[in-house]
């Protein structure tokens, strides 16, 4: 073969996969845009910053690098979506569902959460920073590896029962936190404190076991 004809045939392929790929559906964008009934629908990386999907039906939805920022996503359903690595950066999340979904490496930074479901969710890696978590559901989440809560307000927040040893929490703003029979050995608390916590069983920062609430 034409060593040229290779050489061009290299550079077409390195210059191809270089380009951001467009992986969603466009059917199923213009689906969500008209009806917000969207359930399994192929959405990753799609640009939906801003647009009111207030109530929107996005159960099992792959929104995985998708552009939330913004979005008014109140009470929408998103059980089991894919939202890896996701821009969620102040969006409008009260009363979602995001039970059982992967909001692995997903940026929340500065969103409302009030009275969401996270239970059984994937939180590794995301990023709650200045995020509003007022009476947030993590009860049996999966994984909180390197889940960040800086500056985050996590009032009246449900964290009983979770392995909360490699989460950060700079700054946080605990106020009534159940974070009972959880385990916190190790964390570092800069610039906050447990005080207003009920920590009934849970194993503290410094390895010692809080008492049994009565």
């Amino acid at each position: 073969m034409n060593p040229n004809l290779v050489a061009l045939s290299l550079t077409a392929i390195a210059l191809l996969s270089s380009l951001p790929a467009q992986a969603f559906e466009p059917a199923d964008l213009a689906r969500l845009q008209e009806t917000k009934q969207c359930q399994n629908c192929d959405l990753a990386g799609a640009d939906l910053s801003g647009l009111d999907l207030s109530r929107a039906e996005l159960r099992f939805a792959d929104l995985s690098g998708a552009n939330l920022r913004g979005t008014n996503l109140r009470q929408a359903a998103l059980r089991g979506a894919d939202l890896t690595q996701a821009d969620l950066r102040e969006a409008d999340l009260t009363q979602v569902s995001f039970r059982s979904a992967d909001l692995t490496d997903a940026d929340l930074s500065g969103a409302v959460l009030t009275n969401v479901d996270l239970s059984t969710s994937v939180l590794d890696g995301a990023n709650f920073t200045n995020a509003d978590l007022t009476r947030a559901i993590f009860m049996t989440a999966r994984s909180l590896v390197g889940t960040n809560f800086s500056q985050a307000l996590l009032q009246r927040t449900n964290l009983a029962g979770l392995d909360l040893r490699e989460a950060i929490f700079d700054g946080t703003q605990f106020s009534e936190t159940n974070l009972t029979l959880s385990n916190l050995e190790g964390i570092v608390l800069r610039d906050t404190s447990l005080d207003s916590t009920f920590t009934c069983g849970a194993t503290l920062p410094d390895g010692t076991r809080a008492p049994n609430c009565p």
